[in-house]
């Protein structure tokens, strides 16, 4: 069994119909019957979990319950939007060569510079 045959069997299980189309055909030319063995038995496991139905009222009784201060998700985007745009600010500003020293990322030996031209 190639690793790649091995992948597609863990991740999509031993029905070719649910594997990738452009692979399908090259694995089952290479597939054997007893390299599925293993994938349909965790199919057959799989199968056998249920779901759990859901009342029709849950997402409202969910929402109700959630804290006040609780902003839905809609609105969440809103509050991430100001710290993207200064994460990309920083990303483009760090890039820019500017001129620094590069060996002293901490600015002591700036602030050394500084305290000692303060004191001449």
């Amino acid at each position: 069994m190639t690793a790649r045959l091995k992948a597609v069997l863990e991740a999509y299980g031993a029905d070719p119909a649910k594997w990738p189309k452009d692979e399908r055909a090259a694995l089952l030319a290479i597939a054997r019957a007893e390299d599925f063995a293993e994938a349909r038995a965790i199919d057959q496991m799989l199968g056998l979990a249920t779901r759990p139905p859901l009342p029709p009222d849950f997402e409202a009784r969910m929402m109700a319950r959630l804290p006040s201060n609780v902003v839905p998700f809609k609105l969440r985007w809103t509050a991430a939007l100001p710290l993207a745009a200064s994460l990309a600010l920083g990303i483009y500003l760090g890039a820019l060569d500017l001129g620094y020293d590069t060996d002293d990322i901490s600015g002591v030996a700036a602030a050394m510079d500084y305290s000692e031209d303060e004191a001449t």
